[in-house]
């Protein structure tokens, strides 16, 4: 599995699109993604899955799914071998 870390950046005003571009030639068609969240408020869960997605959209067949916290730590584990691809968000705070 290969790791890449990215600096921060908004999916939503193609801040990432030339990221996403690098990931797609790395990321085989057919790859199931996970999302990790790390100290994100559930609330924004729905609208960050929305724009992942979409910005994964680029690579032919990809399944995005969200790592659910109510999992023990055997069924994270296992899902987490279950995929080909981590890619973990953590929430920035300004102000």
């Amino acid at each position: 599995m290969e790791i890449c870390f990215i600096g921060g950046g908004n999916h939503l005003n193609n801040e990432l699109s030339e990221v996403f571009l690098e990931l797609s030639k790395m990321i085989k068609p057919d790859a199931k993604i996970l999302i990790i969240p790390f100290a994100t408020d559930n609330s924004r869960y729905e609208s960050w899955m929305e724009s992942i997605k979409q910005a994964f959209s680029i690579i032919e067949n990809v399944s995005v799914e969200l790592l659910n916290e109510d999992l023990s730590e055997k069924e994270m584990k296992k899902s987490i071998k279950e995929h080909d691809v981590l890619y973990f968000i953590v929430e920035s705070q300004k102000g």
